[in-house]
């Protein structure tokens, strides 16, 4: 449990709390309750002195740990759904990506295979028209030379 009345202090896991804290006005006495109003941890007697105006704010460690545990469970069961489902829609999109490659790549050998088709054609009909030109040329040249 993290309060902002308690800058000074070192954060440890909660399980080790519950069997590590010790009452801070008896420091040989275990802490076996925790005061959610006064935000400490205090031991039977401390609870008995200090925390009797508010009964209903304080508890046993161990049953306190056992509801934060529980409250982080419903808080992270969906945030875990979640976590599945981004995960499985990463993957999706990853695969989806890939497809779209593949395709773009199949597109683009097809591109090519068509470019170096009408590039033959053109080169063809290119040859062709030299070819009616220098006969056309041939025959004009024949036909003056006849004149002659």
């Amino acid at each position: 449990y993290h309060s902002k009345k308690n800058k000074k202090h070192d954060v440890v896991q909660l399980g080790e709390a519950v069997t590590a804290s010790f009452c801070p006005e008896h420091p040989s006495d275990k802490a076996d309750y925790y005061c959610e109003k006064c935000d400490k941890f205090a031991c039977q007697y401390c609870v008995n002195k200090n925390h009797m105006d508010h009964p209903q704010d304080h508890e046993k460690v161990e049953k306190m740990a056992s509801k934060r545990r529980m409250i982080l469970k419903e808080i992270i069961s969906p945030v875990e759904e979640m976590s599945k489902s981004f995960t499985k829609l990463k993957a999706d999109i990853v695969s989806t990506l890939e497809r779209i490659k593949e395709q773009a790549s199949k597109i683009n050998e097809e591109i090519d295979k068509c470019y170096v088709e009408q590039l033959q054609k053109l080169n063809e009909h290119h040859k062709q028209l030299k070819k009616q030109l220098d006969d056309a040329v041939s025959q004009k040249e024949k036909a003056l030379n006849k004149q002659t």
